[in-house]
This record gives structure tokens, sequence and C-alpha cells, in this order.
């Protein structure tokens, strides 16, 4: 980061059926030792820890844990559940961080989504570190709705490709380079750049998305948002069978949808390998 101390980030894992006792004692005591040492940079360490900090009063090894990451400056920032399931809550993934809260203004939260039964933790230092833009973020996509595929093919084979690529120079970059320049002024012509509206941005890169399979996507987030604040069990359990059942189909849908969208694209490499082989 510029202007600013230097960063350490460690990801850990803890297997579940590892004792915590020795987790404690054989990893987290030797870290937070040789972390001592670099008490002037700005620490994290994040993960799934599998120690539920809701029991740390109970259980004696989950205090130890947070006592000895505490002794070294290094603070909880998640103190809600991380995984939930009909029957239990614990807060098993967290981010700790030595950096004073008073000083970032911090923000942090577990995320509502389907990824997997954690839930994700963001955490945000909106004063600490400097926004770096992003200059690659055009929010920009190909138009392919006017697309014409006879047109592009006439086009390509008008160009005359010895004098563009030069082979009797023996230079494969700029001979690749200047190949994918034409390629690309080429499609500049037939498939134009437009914006896209917010709502288009998200699923840009995954054009095999389609309407539907977005709405199918947001019913199963709502379900499980409805299931993560649900207070009332026999309804948590059938919105857990409920989200169960949704989620497997949609993975379906979606693993047969991405697999005809793979077809597609190599169809596309070997139309365009065998005009350019003859």
């Amino acid at each position: 980061m510029p202007k600013q101390a230097n960063l350490i980030v460690g990801c850990i894992y803890k297997h579940p059926h590892m004792d915590n006792n020795v987790f404690n004692e054989t990893y987290i005591s030797p870290l937070l030792q040789k972390l001592s040492k670099e008490a002037s940079k700005n620490i994290f360490l994040l993960g799934d820890f599998n120690i539920d900090l809701l029991k740390f009063e109970t259980c004696p090894s989950a205090c130890s844990f947070l006592d000895n990451l505490a002794s070294n400056f290094l603070l909880p920032q998640i103190l809600l559940p991380t995984r939930i399931s009909p029957h239990s809550k614990t807060l098993i993934d967290n981010i700790f961080c030595n950096i004073p809260s008073s000083l970032t203004n911090t923000i942090s939260a577990n995320l509502s989504s389907t990824f997997s039964d954690h839930l994700p933790q963001i955490l945000i230092l909106p004063n600490f570190y400097p926004s770096i833009p992003n200059k690659c973020a055009k929010n920009l996509i190909r138009d392919w709705s006017n697309f014409d595929n006879e047109g592009f093919v006439q086009d390509f084979l008008n160009i005359n490709w010895t004098n563009i690529i030069k082979p009797e120079n023996g230079n494969v970059d700029m001979s690749l380079n200047n190949f994918l320049d034409n390629i690309d002024h080429l499609l500049d012509l037939h498939a134009p750049f437009k914006k896209l509206k917010k709502n288009q941005i998200k699923f840009s890169q995954k054009p095999w998305i389609s309407q539907s399979l977005q709405n199918s996507i947001r019913i199963k987030n709502n379900i499980f948002s409805r299931f993560v604040k649900c207070k009332n069990p026999t309804l948590k359990k059938r919105l857990h069978r409920e989200y169960k059942i949704h989620r497997h189909r949609l993975s379906t849908l979606l693993k047969k949808r991405l697999h005809q969208e793979h077809k597609i694209h190599r169809n596309r490499l070997s139309n365009l390998y065998y005009i350019m082989l003859y």
C-alpha cells in the first residue's frame, strides 16, 4: 500500500476434527510469537478457525484461543454467527486485525450468500487505506445483436494478412500483435462496444446466465435470506429444505447451460481456425 505501513495477511483453516488445544499450542502460539516481532505492521488473520467464539465463556479452549489473539492486539471483527443450520448457530469464521477501530471507522459484516453453508465475511476500513481506482473497469460489452457473420468473414478474407503479419521478419510477437489488432478492429466494426446498465454489470462476464436463471438465483437467495433470519424452528426447517431443493435444481441448470456455452465457443474457435487455414 502506498504511504502506509506494510500489510501482513494470513489465511488460516483448522480442520474441525483437530483438537483446539493442539491447534492453539502447535500453530497459533508460534505464529503469534513471530508476528509479535512485526508490531509496526498492520496484521490481518482470517479464515475458518472452527472454534466457536460464541462459547468463549464456557469453552476453555475457545477462551484460550481468543485470549492469545487479543493479547497480541488482534481483535475479532465478526461478532455474529457465521454458520447457521436449522439446529445450531456458530461463530467459527472470523477476521482478526490489530488496527484500532476508532482510527478506521471499521465496517464488518456477514453476507447473506449461498456460496456455501458458511456466510462470507467482509471488513471495510474506509479511513485507513486509500481507494485505488480500477482503470480497467469500463463497464462495456460487445453488442452482438446486429452481428453479420457473413460480412465479418468477407471482411476477414479481404485483409492482406501477409502484409500485416510479415512472417519474413521472424518476429512472432509483432506478428501476433498485428493480427490481434486487426481482429479487434473488425470486431469494433461488426460488434461495437456498448455501455452496460447497472443491472447488467453483475452478469456481464457470465453471458450463459439467462434472465430466467437470474430470476431463479434471486428466488434461491431470497429463500436463504428468509431461512437465516427466521426465528420459528418449524418454519426454519421447512425453509432449509426448500432452499436445498431449489439450490440443487439451480446448480443442475447452471452446469447444463455452462456446458452449452463452452460448446458454442469451441465451435466459434473451430470456424475461425478453418477460415485462417483456407
